[in-house]
């Protein structure tokens, strides 16, 4: 079979040979303009097929007009459908990538709402209530809050290994490590055991790029147990923040 090309090629030459006879003078036919004139039949031919040449000559020059007006038309069609695929893959990526971050949020909250309400819920029950609690009852709920410290910790350290490969900055894991480090300290304040070290592990050291909670050394020592919670809670809050904005890692 002939290509488009080839035979818009073949009509362009047909039409152009067509034209050069009807353009040609009938004395030209024949020997000069000093010598015979074409013979009578030639004549009469040419008067003949002139009109039928020159209708064919206008059909090829329409069907051509009309053959480049349907490639422009199916060109842009084929566009058109191409950026229309284009926008579904990238809202199908936006929804994807909306649900992969909506489930670590939520994910993030559980883990740390936990710990912190078994925090509270400690402190409550071991000093502000008014009566003593017996020694049975409060080793039992040492036992609850150390299982949840436990369970926090696990999935907190999963998490933050998730943050660190989809995300391309490290604000979402490092917003998250912080909010976690504070619930540390304060766990360890609850059972007395927030030693100098326990607290130097989860401080910031600027000199050193040491992130951990965000908070001094000092600061650790000497916020009161509300105080460290409001910054658990902005640490928290920005975290999720983090994790709804900051863009996903694409795969190769």
């Amino acid at each position: 079979m002939f290509s488009c090309r080839t035979q818009k090629r073949d009509y362009s030459a047909v039409g152009l040979a067509l034209l050069t006879i009807l353009t040609t003078p009938a004395a030209a036919l024949g020997q000069g303009s000093n010598g015979p004139t074409a013979p009578f039949w030639q004549q009469l031919l040419l008067a003949s097929i002139g009109p039928v040449l020159g209708t064919g000559v206008l059909g090829v020059s329409a069907s051509l007009i009309v053959q480049s007006f349907q490639d422009r038309r199916r060109a842009v069609q084929e566009a058109e459908q191409e950026r229309q695929r284009q926008d579904e893959r990238a809202a199908a990526d936006r929804l994807r990538d909306h649900e992969v971050k909506i489930r670590l949020i939520e994910e993030m909250t559980v883990a740390a709402g936990a710990l912190y309400f078994a925090l509270q819920h400690y402190w409550r029950r071991t000093t502000r209530e008014r009566e003593a609690v017996a020694a049975e009852a409060k080793a039992a709920l040492r036992i609850e809050l150390d299982a949840q410290y436990r369970k926090t910790g696990i999935a907190a350290a999963g998490l933050e290994t998730r943050l660190k490969l989809f995300f391309q900055t490290d604000n979402p894991w490092r917003l998250w490590h912080a909010a976690h480090d504070l619930l540390t300290v304060r766990y360890f304040q609850l059972i007395d055991l927030a030693t100098d070290n326990l607290i130097a592990a989860n401080a910031c050291d600027q000199e050193a790029g040491v992130w951990h909670s965000g908070l001094t050394k000092q600061q650790l020592k000497n916020l009161a147990a509300k105080a460290l919670f409001d910054v658990y809670r902005d640490r928290l809050n920005n975290a999720a923040r983090a994790v709804l904005n900051e863009p996903l890692v694409r795969p190769n």
